[in-house]
């Protein structure tokens, strides 16, 4: 019974063995060509990726509540201010890309963020320091943003200062004068804030040809306001040397904070010898080419003079040649001076200077200056040469051949 029993064992065993063996087989056909579970390398983790903001949308508007304003009157010595409103009616975010820009260094323009959401409203502080400045003052304040439909708006705000101390005129100007004439005067008027200015003394830096003097004061209504009001007397006194005169007159005042105010002071000081065109211009002239001009000197006065010499200094290569006749037979009373000369070889300015000496006391010398630019000659034009037309047998002129026609 028991051999029995260990033979049957061992043929269930056997077959065991056999289906096993096949099992394993089987398994390793379904993994032909796959690497064992073990040697599988997982592909990398892909790293998280930040969310991405979402686009933007919508556009922003930049709309001020009013785009200009006037101060009015103010003083020279009171800053103003005012606040510039605004709203971004858009629906995107509004963005200043700077603080607001002003025109001017008197004028300071404050913003206190630069960024503002659709629907939000903020505020552009302006202000304005009048020191120094007198009548009509006008500044811009410019504004940068992304408003797509105007990215750049200007603000102004408009004033008229009143100076402290006030010039009337503001600057004097004797005008054309003459060296050696009689004496000319001109009157300015000095006005204070309050009835009890006054100016204690007044000088100019042009003593030797200008003087001046303080009058008097006493209280003046201007412009519906009590003012103190000194009288200013400048004297030109003749004897200035020909040119343009400029001077300084400084005056001393009461008042503790402008004690020193200055006024400027202009002249052209002419002789009694007058010279039209006062300077003589050629134009331009081709390289080589010859020119001519003509002017005039004559005596204000209508007083006879002679002209006694005549000199010269020019960058040309040849002297000109100066001609001085009277412009009436007789008369010495003017003179056409006739200049004419060749212009240079080369594009170079044309560059002189005519000195005149006459007998006058007044105009003893008179320089007059002459200029004038050089062109280079323009090209030769080159003849057209025309061609002998070709004669076909029989005597029918050939024509030439067309585009189409030309051999490639």
């Amino acid at each position: 019974m028991s051999h029995r029993t260990n033979a049957v064992s061992s043929t269930i065993i056997g077959i065991l063995t056999v289906l096993g063996a096949g099992a394993a087989s089987a398994l390793a056909q379904d993994n032909l060509g796959k690497p064992p579970p073990q040697l599988v390398i997982p592909p990398p983790a892909t790293a998280a990726q930040p969310p991405q903001p979402a686009a933007a949308t919508g556009k922003p508007q930049l709309v001020f509540d009013e785009m200009e304003h006037d101060f009015g009157k103010i003083k020279d010595d009171a800053p103003a201010s005012w606040e510039f409103k605004f709203t971004n009616k858009g629906d995107g975010e509004l963005r200043f890309l700077n603080q607001p820009k002003a025109s001017c260094g008197c004028t300071v323009p404050e913003l206190p963020k630069l960024i503002y959401a659709p629907g939000e409203s903020g505020i552009i502080t302006v202000k304005y320091n009048p020191q120094g400045k007198h009548g009509d003052a006008n500044q811009r304040v410019t504004c940068t943003t992304n408003d797509p439909q105007q990215p750049e708006q200007i603000v102004k705000i408009h004033a008229f200062v009143k100076t402290t101390i006030a010039f009337d005129p503001p600057l004097v100007s004797f005008g054309e004068v003459r060296n050696g004439g009689d004496p000319v005067k001109q009157i300015v008027k000095v006005n204070g804030p309050a009835g009890d200015f006054k100016v204690s003394y007044a000088s100019v830096s042009k003593g030797r040809y200008i003087s001046v003097k303080v009058l008097d004061t006493k209280p003046a209504m201007i412009d519906g306001e009590e003012v103190g009001q000194s009288t200013l007397e400048l004297t030109y006194n003749g004897n200035a040397p020909r040119g343009t005169l400029q001077a300084i007159t400084t005056i001393r005042t009461n008042l503790e904070k402008y004690p020193l105010a200055d006024l400027q002071v202009m002249a052209e000081v002419v002789g009694d010898i007058q010279v039209l065109p006062p300077r003589v211009n050629v134009g331009l002239i081709e390289q080589g080419s010859e020119f001519k001009k003509v002017f005039r000197v004559s005596s204000r006065s209508n007083k006879a003079f002679k002209i006694t010499k005549v000199d010269q200094k020019s960058s040309l290569p040849s002297p000109l040649k100066i001609d001085v006749t009277p412009s009436d037979p007789g008369s010495e009373t003017a003179y056409n001076i006739e200049v004419s000369g060749t212009g240079p070889t080369s594009s170079v300015p044309i560059s002189a200077t005519i000195t005149l000496t006459t007998d006058d006391a007044s105009d003893k010398t008179i320089e007059v200056m002459l200029n004038g630019a050089v062109r280079p000659p323009a090209p030769a034009t080159q003849p057209t040469t025309l061609q002998p037309p070709t004669f076909a047998p029989g005597g029918k002129p050939l024509q030439p051949p067309t585009d189409s026609a030309k051999p490639h």
